[in-house]
């Protein structure tokens, strides 16, 4: 066994609450090696999300394969829990399966082929738009250079709810939100602190700050996304 091979279980048998669970995160972190979707913990948090998306995608099309979906679907497994237990995965999985599965052929074919430009994170909240509104963001898309990220979308949701919106409106809201993304771009780095006494008995069973930091966004992104 490699190294990376016994880091990746490590990390993966300390967080494990089931055999669905498991297999979840199992297809995940290969999902990470098939793309080649690895990171460092320096890196900015928009490319480690991404490369998490990118595993994220790879492990759905393989757990829970669209076609095979709508068979179970139609072969009466209607219920989430059903089709969990079906796949052999968790709730969780299912809801981002049928989420995806959702998306009009356009944007469909964006996240197979050039996922970079619709991180899966963004197609969940978009999948949940009609197909009229789903339209509106086929363009955001197709800019060159630009990345439609979550922090976007959700602007844009809370702005313009699902199911339902005019075009105009999303757009509007995806300016404002694009332009409130370039101020804060713009504005001086905020620095965290916290009162070490506070964490003084957990802080001695870590290896330093490194390892703080990492504990701290592994909190942010389950909790926040």
């Amino acid at each position: 066994m490699t190294i990376i091979s016994r880091l990746l279980l490590e990390k993966i048998s300390r967080r494990i609450t089931s055999a669905a669970d498991e297999k979840t995160k199992l297809a995940h972190e290969l999902g990470h090696c098939i793309t080649g979707a690895f990171y460092s913990i320096d890196f900015p948090f928009d490319i480690r999300q991404r490369h998490e998306n990118r595993a994220d995608k790879w492990a759905i099309k393989r757990l829970v394969p669209e076609k095979e979906l709508e068979k179970a679907v139609a072969d009466g497994y209607t219920e989430i829990w059903a089709l969990a237990d079906f796949f052999g995965v968790t709730e969780y999985e299912i809801r981002k399966a049928i989420k995806l599965a959702g998306l009009i052929p356009p944007l469909a074919d964006i996240l197979e082929n050039s996922s970079r430009k619709l991180p899966i994170a963004c197609a969940e909240r978009i999948a949940d738009y009609d197909a009229d509104s789903q339209r509106a963001f086929v363009e955001m898309c197709t800019i060159e250079g630009y990345v439609l990220n979550k922090s976007t979308i959700q602007k844009i949701a809370h702005t313009c709810p699902p199911p339902s919106a005019e075009h105009q409106d999303i757009y509007a809201a995806w300016r404002q939100a694009r332009a409130d993304e370039e101020m804060r771009r713009t504005a001086p780095p905020k620095k965290i602190a916290f009162d070490r006494r506070k964490f003084a008995p957990y802080l001695d069973k870590l290896n330093g700050d490194e390892d703080l930091e990492e504990l701290f966004l592994e909190f942010l992104r389950q909790r926040i996304g």
